[in-house]
């Protein structure tokens, strides 16, 4: 399964225009793909294949096909990931939650990840963004979240660097080694005249020098479509070997049509995989089949097939997954798209995390007027039989000029006594107030707001008297932003 995926979003980025594999030099944006539990981590460069080269617009873009852009007219603030219990089908329980800062240039500076645990959100990795004064990312550093020490710990940092058109030339990663960061691999990226990328290499650094690992070459035919890619490797860090071998055919109208996948064995190229797609009168892929081979006669054979929907104006609509069991094509998954209509609706403070949302429902100037609010996840149950809910995924948005507020450091400030059953007091002593005003609100675990109001001074004093047994969240909005304290009531 892990493989078709792979294949699926190897389909995926080739028929969205990614085909020419030239890493780009973009700026992040928040990473939309809907099987968030499935998604690609943020920090890790992609692997040398050439559908999936190395992209310093991380987060990952592959599925923003399913919502038209506007621009920086809107920012995604957050997406929750929730899985459903067979046993209670109709909720769904969150499991995941990212979240996403920017700067005042609408850049990411800031990602998130979260994993809900029984009633709280807890921390699991950051992703801290820094640019160059073109604009372009020059440093991105990954930490976890150690529960033990409850501290962000050094885990994974990458280094580019560009030529004078703006093209990646070089990447270097490094990780964290006790107290220091230590070189592990460096990329390296060739380009024709046309600025399409030739090579793609990586090297592994040995404690003393870089020494070879594994390569990739392009291919281009004349209308600048990758025709064909092969990928090396080196035993000893010295030589490279043949590997993989990557085959693109097209529609006359530029389409990718065909992609086949072949594999270096005793001296002959041996076919793995392949993935045909047919498209209708607008130009979308309403089928792709995805093949395996015979192991003995090395024939392509059926092997998982994808059949989409499309609305009217254009807009993915579902898609369903089917499994080939040797006569048939049985349904195996189905996913749904849900959009909002062309206008900007303001939706209650939900999640509890973030300032009040507007979920992105704006028009676009090119004429699209639908974006993506959630989608959900089916699998075939064959014994009611019927189709059962397995995720959803839904994505919260917000204008620039109401976007969320930077997150504060709460370990800054303390809240005592907690566990508490009277009076507690929240010590701001370490925030410059200045003598500003500050907001405070005290939401059950779910946001739901049971007190709010305006204070001053650096002392503020809860009574918790009647509340009954449980956990809270104390919201606090300094003009400097905004944090949360967990409260536990005894």
């Amino acid at each position: 399964m892990k493989k078709i995926l792979l294949l699926c979003s190897i389909w995926m980025w080739a028929g969205m225009g990614y085909a020419q594999v030239t890493p780009s030099s973009g700026t992040p944006r928040p990473q939309h793909t809907l099987n968030a539990h499935l998604r690609p981590s943020v920090h890790q460069p992609a692997p040398l294949a050439p559908s999936v080269a190395v992209r310093t617009s991380a987060p990952d873009q592959s599925r923003l096909a399913l919502r038209p852009l506007a621009g920086d007219q809107y920012q995604l603030d957050s997406m929750i990931y929730s899985e459903y219990t067979f046993d209670e089908p109709v909720d769904s329980m969150a499991q995941f939650k990212y979240t996403y800062q920017y700067d005042d240039q609408g850049r990411v500076v800031k990602a998130l990840d979260y994993l809900w645990e029984d009633v709280s959100w807890t921390p699991q990795q950051r992703v801290d963004y820094l640019y160059n004064a073109g604009g372009q990312l020059s440093q991105k550093t990954v930490y976890y979240f150690d529960v033990e020490q409850l501290d962000w710990i050094g885990s994974d940092q990458y280094i580019y660097t560009y030529n004078a058109a703006g093209d990646t030339t070089q990447i270097n990663t490094k990780g964290w080694f006790e107290t220091y960061w230590l070189d592990v691999y460096r990329y390296a990226y060739a380009y024709d005249a046309n600025g399409k990328a030739t090579y793609s290499t990586r090297y592994q650094w040995n404690e003393e020098s870089w020494m070879k690992s594994d390569s990739l070459s392009h291919q281009y035919d004349a209308q600048g479509h990758l025709q064909e890619a092969t990928t090396y490797y080196s035993a000893d860090g010295t030589t490279w070997e043949l590997s993989s071998r990557y085959i693109y055919t097209y529609t006359a109208a530029g389409q990718l049509e065909e992609y086949a996948e072949y594999d270096w064995e005793e001296g002959a190229w041996s076919p793995f995989a392949r993935i045909v797609s047919s498209y209708d009168a607008q130009g979308r892929a309403v089928e792709q089949i995805n093949y395996t081979t015979d192991s003995e006669t090395d024939a392509w054979l059926e092997n998982y097939r994808m059949v989409s929907q499309f609305a009217a104006n254009g807009t993915r609509t579902s898609s369903t997954y089917y499994t080939w069991d040797g006569e048939a094509w049985t349904e195996a998954e189905q996913e749904t798209f849900q959009y909002q209509p062309a206008a900007s609706e303001l939706v209650p403070q939900y999640p509890f995390w973030l300032a009040p949302l507007w979920r992105e429902t704006a028009s676009t100037t090119g004429g699209n007027t639908a974006w993506l609010a959630s989608s959900l996840d089916y699998i075939w149950d064959a014994d009611i039989p019927d189709w059962a809910k397995a995720s959803r995924v839904d994505f919260y948005y917000s204008s620039p000029t109401v976007s969320s507020s930077p997150t504060v450091d709460a370990g800054r400030f303390r809240l005592y006594p907690n566990p508490a059953a009277g009076q507690v007091q929240l010590d701001l002593s370490q925030a410059e107030l200045n003598g500003r005003a500050y907001t405070l609100a005290l939401r059950t675990i779910t946001g739901q707001a049971l007190r709010q109001w305006t204070q001053r001074g650096p002392l503020a004093q809860l009574s918790v008297a009647g509340l009954s047994r449980g956990v809270y969240l104390l919201e606090v909005t300094l003009p400097e932003g905004r944090f949360h304290k967990r409260l536990v009531v005894e």
